[in-house]
């Protein structure tokens, strides 16, 4: 009985180790944006590392016109950066809001991706028609796993 309790421990702690992830929470508004956007707009995301890949899921409603794209950005806070993922979202009928699930949001990390993710480089971005640079955003704060 030992053995099997000892076996079954082992196992545990290497499915931990095995799918090491971590979670962030991100708040999307127009005052992170550079510069700064007064909109009536918000939104959360949740952005979960996962080995080497990372997951997105969240939620934007209000943006002043119709929506135009979302984008995992590099960039400091405070700082305006290129874009590296293109956030696939599902729109509300009113075209002013939407989600986007983790199930369609799943990027793969090259290593100097996950070194700026672990250094909170990273941001998530939403653009209306209005704002097509940004009309909301949200930096990812620093993410890091030991795979």
């Amino acid at each position: 009985m030992r053995k099997i309790a000892t076996t079954l421990l082992f196992l545990l702690i290497f499915v931990s180790y095995s799918t090491a992830q971590d979670t962030s929470y991100v708040t999307l508004a127009g005052y992170h944006e550079v510069p700064s956007v007064p909109t009536p707009a918000t939104g959360s995301a949740e952005v979960t590392l996962v080995n080497d890949s990372l997951y997105v899921s969240g939620n934007f409603s209000d943006l002043q016109e119709a929506f135009h794209s979302a984008f995992i950005n590099f960039g400091e806070p405070g700082e305006t950066g290129n874009r590296i993922f293109r956030l696939d979202v599902n729109l509300n009928e009113d075209q002013k809001s939407g989600s986007f699930s983790k199930k369609d949001n799943r990027f793969k990390l090259t290593d100097a991706l996950k070194h700026h993710l672990g250094n909170g480089h990273l941001y998530i971005n939403i653009s209306s028609h209005r704002h097509q640079t940004g009309e909301i955003r949200g930096q990812i704060p620093a993410i890091k796993n030991e795979d």
